[in-house]
Formats: C-alpha cells, structure tokens, sequence
C-alpha cells in the first residue's frame, strides 16, 4: 500500500507543475499579444507618415512651380529688358532649357515622393506581417504550455501507479 502523504506530494507537484505551465504559456500568449499591438500601431503610424510624405512631396511641388514661374517671369523681363526678342533663337532656347530642368526637378521631387511613400507604407505592411507573426507565436506557446501541462499530469499519475504497484 501506498503511503498517502508520497501520493499527495506527487499528486500536489503534478497539479503544480500542470499550473506552473498553463500560466507560462498565458504569460508567453499575453507578451505576444502586447508585441502584436506594439507592431499594429506601428503599421497605423507608418500609413499616416506615408501620408504625410505625400502631402508633403505636394506642398513641394506647389512651391517649385511657384518659384519656377516667377524665376521665368524674371528671365522674361530680363532678356527683354536686354532687347532680345524672346519668341525666337537663343533667348527662346535658354527659356525652353529653364522649362525643362524645372520639369525635370518637379518630377524628380513626385518620383522620390512615391518612392518614400511606398517605403513607408512596406514598413506598415512589416509591421503587420509581425503582429500575425506574433499571434502566432502566442497561440502556439499556449498549445505547448497545455501539452506540457498535461504530460505533467500524465507523469505523475504514472508515479502514483508506482506507488500503488
């Protein structure tokens, strides 16, 4: 016969052991959760930069054209102030090649603001490829925390067999 207080001891550190790691893997399970929701605001934080470029790279573009008209406007009144016809020859020309490199900055300035924006909103897409990855990884440290809870139990009533044996 079995000696009772051997059987309680076991029974308890069993019961214990089985506790011990259900509430490790709720722990495992809610840090995951806190660092899912960390990664999802980052996601929400990155969508309002990517927006905030895009407004920006705007507000950029706006000025640019503002400046580039009035720099035209002043080239304008300078070669005509110098008597130069500006509807013919060298004087159209250098206006047509000030044109050009100003459309060529102002598309400059849309391309490299499509490109931040798109990182930007790469970095929101990570950011919530994490926080799945991060429930995941919740969800299973639960599983493994029931199966060790349950193996611990299973080991300890294999040790009161033994002691009934």
């Amino acid at each position: 016969m079995a000696d009772p207080i051997t059987v309680g001891l076991i029974v308890g550190s069993s019961l214990l052991s089985a506790k011990g790691a259900l509430d490790e893997g709720k722990a495992e399970a809610a840090a995951r959760e806190f660092n899912a929701k960390v990664s999802e605001r980052n996601a929400v934080i990155s969508e309002q930069e990517a927006f905030n470029i895009g407004i920006e790279g705007d507000l950029t573009v706006q000025r640019l054209k503002k400046e580039f008209e009035s720099m035209r406007s002043e080239q304008r009144v300078a070669l005509m102030g110098s008597g130069f016809d500006i509807t013919s020859g060298s004087p159209l020309q250098i206006q047509m090649e000030t044109a050009a490199e100003q459309d060529l900055d102002i598309s400059i300035t849309e391309y490299n603001t499509k490109v931040a924006q798109a990182a930007t909103m790469e970095s929101a897409v990570q950011e919530r490829l994490q926080a799945s990855l991060e429930r995941f990884y919740g969800s299973q440290a639960k599983k493994a925390a029931r199966t060790k809870a349950a193996s611990s139990l299973l080991s300890g009533a294999k040790s009161v067999r033994k002691e009934y044996v």
